[in-house]
């Protein structure tokens, strides 16, 4: 486990520094020694719980990690230019990201001119049969410049994604019905979605939804609304200031 590899560093520094230890030196080889004993107790607790530690251990630092995520040529709801990009990884049959929706809009309209919401297409295919060819659909109407539009028509309605309500969610768009059927049958369609699954897996997308503020993971809406808070009261400040 890498925090007992830092500890027999640390450890391993501490006796280099001096050949006559120190009472500092000798105390912090106690306490290191107690730590890596403990940490030894710890893994064999939970592995006999039949807990994944290393899994849980990479889970932790990929959720304390910063991701270069383009946003360039993405759908974007709100300004391009804000200096706060939510990228939103999402599902279209998952009940959890139909509940999401109000409280991004809500974030989003708070801060208008500091977030802006970035989509990207994470369809669970192994649990949820209808939501490929939803994200399809939604790909397709975004061709036609409606991609927004459609995506908050079809993804309150997670349980109801059939053939038949994905295309009248289009004719209430009055999208060119001929375009968008081929659209959305396109292997561009399919390349599109599956390209935004394969960046997500990267960036260590486990569910839906996934949210990561300027790169950084994040799963609440409070810390999203705080971070750019702070942000926007720090302009605010520098530019009564001046």
């Amino acid at each position: 486990m890498k925090i007992q590899s830092l500890l027999l560093s640390l450890a391993f520094l501490a006796s280099c520094a001096q050949s006559e230890p120190s009472p500092e030196t000798a105390a912090l080889h106690q306490r290191i020694d107690s730590l890596t004993s403990e940490i030894t107790i710890i893994k064999k607790v939970l592995a006999a719980k039949q807990l994944d530690v290393d899994g849980e251990w990479a889970r932790l630092k990929r959720l304390d990690s910063v991701y270069n995520i383009p946003t360039a040529g993405t759908p974007i709801f709100g300004d391009p230019k804000a200096p706060f990009s939510l990228v939103l990884f999402t599902d279209l049959q998952c009940p959890y990201c139909a509940q999401i929706i109000p409280v991004l809009k809500n974030l989003q309209a708070s801060h208008p001119k500091s977030l802006n919401i970035s989509f990207r297409h994470f369809p669970l295919t192994s649990i949820h049969e209808k939501a490929m060819f939803a994200h399809q659909n939604l790909w397709a109407a975004g061709q036609q410049g409606k991609f927004w539009d459609y995506y908050l028509a079809i993804a309150p309605n997670f349980r109801g994604l059939t053939d038949s309500a994905l295309k009248a969610a289009a004719k209430s768009l009055k999208l060119n019905m001929t375009r968008f059927e081929v659209d959305r049958k396109s292997e561009a369609s399919n390349k599109a979605v599956n390209a935004d699954m394969q960046l997500g897996e990267s960036v260590g997308v486990e569910g839906t939804p996934a949210l990561y503020l300027n790169g950084k993971p994040t799963r609440s809406p409070v810390e999203i609304n705080d971070a750019v808070a702070k942000f926007e009261a720090q302009m605010t400040k520098e530019n009564q200031a001046k």
